[in-house]
């Protein structure tokens, strides 16, 4: 069959497969802002910082050694003033100021320790999202990797079928065309089946066209 022949027949299988295509929906993922969110609190954390003032834990600590350094001053002092004949000589007052700044010693002996659990709760925050974030993903990628199998599933039905819809195609044109060499035009069914036009048949074979 000549080139300006094979022209003037439709390619309706092509035509099937283009709108079979065109009928596989995108993929919409329903994770994706929620992805898009956790990333964006990762990479946007402020470095971490300690405020000393600002630990509600420090300040608890702070009244409580406090409170018992005054105690331990007010004790120790009585201990000296009762030793030295009164609260008021400068050897109880001393002993007691002592006693007092040994306690809060203590006290500033606990922040490492607080320093340290507030980097902690940082480093499990940032764990936490950095979790998240994981399994996000793979509800993500388990989502997309059942769209992908759909979606092949669903290609492979559609060229199982144009493949089908070809080979009849093909059949119904070897049988019109064997006919109209013969002498003998088919029925417009036939035509149809076969991709066949008016066109092509008034082309190629006027005397059969008359009717077409």
């Amino acid at each position: 069959m000549k080139d300006e022949e094979k022209k003037l027949i439709p390619d309706n299988v092509s035509q099937a497969n283009m709108m079979l295509a065109s009928r596989m929906n995108p993929y919409k993922s329903q994770w994706q802002t929620q992805l898009d969110d956790t990333m964006n609190k990762i990479m946007n954390r402020e470095k971490f910082s300690y405020d000393l003032n600002g630990d509600a834990l420090w300040k608890q600590y702070k009244d409580q050694y406090q409170t018992g350094g005054k105690m331990a001053m007010m004790d120790t002092m009585g201990q000296a003033a009762a030793l030295t004949g009164g609260y008021g000589n400068s050897y109880a007052q001393g002993v007691g100021q002592q006693a007092y700044q040994g306690y809060m010693q203590g006290l500033n002996d606990k922040i490492p320790e607080l320093y340290q659990l507030a980097l902690d709760s940082y480093n499990r925050e940032g764990d936490a999202l950095m979790q998240q974030y994981g399994l996000l993903a793979d509800r993500e990628s388990t989502d997309y990797g059942r769209y992908t199998d759909q979606r092949n599933y669903d290609y492979q039905v559609s060229q199982d079928q144009a493949d089908r819809a070809y080979r009849d195609q093909m059949d119904a044109r070897e049988m019109a065309m064997a006919m109209m060499e013969a002498g003998t035009m088919p029925s417009e069914q036939m035509l149809a089946a076969a991709g066949l036009t008016g066109e092509f048949v008034t082309a190629l074979y006027p005397d059969l066209a008359t009717g077409v």
